[in-house]
């Protein structure tokens, strides 16, 4: 095996398991795929306060993709937002030849391209 850590049966079992139960707080009855990376985040978090500092550290650098997926949700999201108070800016000076002082940008406008890049949650934002 080269760049990775073994996984066991009962690690991929702990990972649907978790992922379950993540839904369920939800109030859901279908796993997505943010259930899913919440769990395999949990899961190597935990792997790695387990080791060494020093091989945690390794681990930490060559998994950090799947470790920090909140954190890259958060920096979409602001992509996002920041795309359609552009949209919403073009919009209102074309129309109210630049007299506008405040733009808005409705919450379910947000959710709605969040949801095209695959992020239902975005209370935490």
């Amino acid at each position: 095996m080269i760049g990775g850590f073994a996984i066991m049966t009962r690690h991929i079992e702990s990972i649907i398991r978790m992922a379950q139960a993540s839904a369920k707080m939800h109030l859901r009855n279908e796993v997505r795929n943010d259930d899913v990376d919440l769990a395999i985040s949990v899961l190597l978090e935990s792997f790695i306060q387990s080791q060494k500092i020093s091989v945690g550290r390794v681990i930490r650098k060559k998994f950090n993709a799947y470790i920090s997926f909140r954190e890259d949700m958060n920096t979409s999201l602001l992509h996002l937002l920041g795309k359609l108070f552009k949209e919403q800016i073009q919009y209102l000076q074309l129309i109210a030849d630049n007299k506008t002082s405040e733009v808005k940008v409705p919450v379910y406008t947000l959710n709605e391209g969040a949801k095209e890049l695959n992020i239902f949650d975005t209370s935490d934002f």
